[in-house]
Parts: structure tokens; sequence; C-alpha cells
């Protein structure tokens, strides 16, 4: 969400616009040195979802040494917490755990588990409830759209510059959504494997029968 932001220095009034709330993966790099830097005022919010999902790869590498029997309860520790009503809730939770049987066996778990309650304010859903988050607490759809940008238009192939980038977006992604709203409104009888934009060549002989 993005709203105006006002301040106030020395008699002057000035007006700064950015968003309220931003939500990313645990990737320090967009999230420090990106997003704090260009917008401060921010509230920068961990997606649950890959949160999540980091905890059951970790509890089922064999480094970590988990007992195969215990994955699955220890996952149901962090979505608790992930998913209280209250910050007393999520609080009295993760006290409850620490003094659990299943913490005694599994010492490294309750180290990790400490490790990401130092930032449970950042994914846990109690205590971003007076943020304006809409009801949207992880990123992918987002990733999904990328997803999309990447393989159909970009073909992950890396543009080298900013021109070629901005012709990929201008060129490419609109011939390629022409064809999904084609194929949507059912002007064009062509599979859906067909959608997918795959060459230069593509969007060329798109443009000659649109011109004829």
């Amino acid at each position: 969400m993005w709203q105006q932001q006002t301040a106030y220095a020395d008699d002057i009034m000035t007006e700064t616009y950015g968003p309220v709330v931003t939500m990313t993966d645990d990737s320090a790099s967009e999230r420090n040195a990106t997003l704090r830097n260009v917008w401060p005022q921010a509230v920068v919010l961990l997606s649950t979802f890959p949160v999540l999902q980091a905890c059951w790869r970790w509890l089922w590498n064999a480094r970590n040494g988990i007992s195969k029997q215990h994955p699955p309860q220890l996952l149901n520790v962090l979505c608790g917490l992930v998913n209280a009503l209250t910050e007393a809730e999520c609080q009295s939770s993760y006290s409850a755990f620490q003094v659990s049987a299943v913490s005694q066996k599994c010492p490294q778990f309750v180290e990790y588990l400490r490790t990401l309650w130092d930032r449970h304010r950042e994914f846990c859903l109690a205590f971003r409830k007076a943020l304006p988050v809409h009801g949207v607490n992880t990123n992918n759809f987002v990733e999904s759209g990328m997803r999309i940008l990447k393989e159909n238009v970009f073909e992950r192939t890396r543009a080298f510059n900013v021109v070629q980038l901005f012709d990929f977006l201008v060129a490419r992604y609109d011939s390629y959504m022409k064809r999904l709203l084609d194929v949507a409104h059912q002007r064009r009888p062509v599979s859906a494997a067909q959608v997918s934009l795959h060459t230069d060549q593509c969007v060329q002989k798109d443009d000659k029968k649109t011109k004829r």
C-alpha cells in the first residue's frame, strides 16, 4: 500500500511517496541493501510461505541431525507461531515449546527456532494486524507473475542493457498479452502449448497478420 507522507523541516513542507509495507523472501541483500535504503519508512515483512518452506527443508537435511519422526511435529510448532491469532498466543506457544519434551530431543531445532524468533515480528501474522496487508501474507502471486515474464517473454535470456530490456517489455510482452487475450476471447483456435512466445519471428508474423 502506497501513501503520501508529509514531513516538516525548517518550516518547509516536503512530500514523499512510498509503500507503507513491503513483503519479500528472506533475501538479506534485497531487504537491507535495497528496500530499507530506498524506502526507510516502510515496514519490511517476510512472506510466510518461504519461511515455512525453508524450515521444512532444514528439518529434512540430514546434516542437521533431526530424526525422521520429528519434522512434521516441529513444523507444526512453527506453523503455530506463524498463524497465532494474538501476540500473547504467539509468545505463549514459543515459551511452551522451550520447555516441551520434543525440544529436549531436538536441541538443533531449538537453536534454529531461536534464530527465527529474533525476527518473529516480520513473519508472524499476529504482529501485522495493524498493517495494511489486506489479507495478503505471501508473495507467491508476484513470483508467479515474474516467472511468466522470465520464461515466456524474456525466454530465460539475459538483457545486456536497458535498451534491450525496454524492447523486450514493449514488443514481446505486449504481443504475448495480446495472444493470451485472443485465446481467452476464443479468437485464436490454438492449444495452450502454442500460447507462449518463443522467438522474435513469432512477433513479426503476428504483426503481419494484423496489418492484413
